[in-house]
């Protein structure tokens, strides 16, 4: 049992390796060794709860159940690319049960592990806010700073009134049969206020004036005013919405056009410029997610669109943020918890 569990990690470890280093350098994660060591977790898997560990299934399905449910949120999003999202399944799968830890008296925590890769690329991305603020490739001007703040604000109310109606909704019908514990409720408010932060349908007045309305009239009928008094559900929240919002803010490169390669998205501001152009195979309008990424034909005509124009070009492309290298540190800093714990 044991020779299987340090296999798992010893595996883990490696694929997280070559993942970070795979990301940073070319941008992408081979299904191939994702699919290769999810077949080894699979079958680990089988013969650690089969045979030892049957004790820890109903853990250990919990807890990738959920870590999966959030990799696809964040998909579907289009906020990871779907190479970070196997990675954190494969991750979830050959991760040892017996090495979940307890947080007051609950042991659904593998979650821990992603808020920890989130909050591992927040740092990073603030600091490379500031290193590009004090190298003058960000201008921070004082309209920028009141339109990040009043962008946070208007997405924080939104939040917080989509998340009322979804607690007053299950207190009102479900309470008093399902009791869902505290650590899947942390799960469920980050995909909600992740996905509420990145939906325009839920952003329009005429839905949210109608969460609004939900949350007034089943305040009233449960005699329960829908504001908390635990601080560190706002700081949570906060955490999540300024990440959403620097992750938006921090989403653009520009680059010489003759560095353009196949897998890079396009902004949409650079794919509107090949509209009057004859050059055949260029990329349609860019939405700026996964399915616009650039194939190696398109990244040729783009080539050869930029000796059909004055002077050398630039193009803005929508930056890779090299995810993989956060899960595996999150995965990290949750087995180092493991151990203090």
């Amino acid at each position: 049992m044991i020779i299987l569990e340090c296999l798992s990690l010893l595996i883990l470890i490696c694929l997280g390796i070559y993942a970070s280093v795979s990301d940073i350098r070319n941008g992408i994660i081979k299904n191939r060794v994702l699919a290769g060591a999810a077949l080894y977790a699979v079958l680990a898997d089988g013969i650690y709860y089969g045979l030892w560990g049957r004790e820890l299934v109903l853990q250990f399905l919990v807890n990738s159940a959920v870590v999966s449910i959030l990799a696809l949120v964040l998909f579907f999003t289009h906020s990871w690319a779907g190479g970070d999202c196997k990675l954190l399944f494969v991750f979830a799968l050959l991760y040892p049960a017996s090495r979940y830890f307890t947080y007051n008296g609950q042991t659904v925590t593998l979650v821990f592990a992603v808020f920890a890769a989130f909050l591992i690329g927040y740092i990073y991305l603030i600091a490379d806010y500031i290193f590009a603020t004090v190298h003058k490739r960000t201008h921070l001007s004082r309209n920028y700073i009141k339109t990040m703040l009043l962008s946070f604000i208007k997405a924080y109310v939104q939040v917080l009134i989509y998340l009322a109606a979804v607690h007053l909704l299950y207190t009102a019908l479900f309470a008093s049969r399902l009791e869902v514990n505290t650590m899947l409720w942390a799960a469920a408010d980050f995909c909600m206020a992740w996905f509420i932060s990145s939906s325009r349908l839920l952003r329009r007045r005429a839905v949210c004036y109608t969460a609004l309305a939900v949350d007034i009239v089943l305040s009233m009928y449960l005699r329960i005013v829908p504001i908390g008094t635990n601080p560190k559900r706002y700081l949570f929240l906060v955490t999540v919405i300024l990440l959403k919002i620097i992750l938006s803010e921090q989403s653009y490169q520009t680059i010489p056009t003759g560095q353009v390669r196949s897998g890079m998205i396009l902004s949409t501001a650079a794919s509107l410029q090949f509209l009057s152009s004859r050059v055949k195979g260029l990329p349609h309008i860019s939405t700026e997610d996964l399915r616009c990424r650039l194939t190696k034909e398109e990244a040729e005509s783009i080539k050869r669109w930029e000796h059909s124009v004055a002077g050398k070009p630039q193009i803005t492309i929508v930056r890779k943020i090299p995810f993989a290298i956060f899960i595996s540190l999150g995965f990290l800093a949750y087995f180092t918890l493991w151990m203090v714990i």
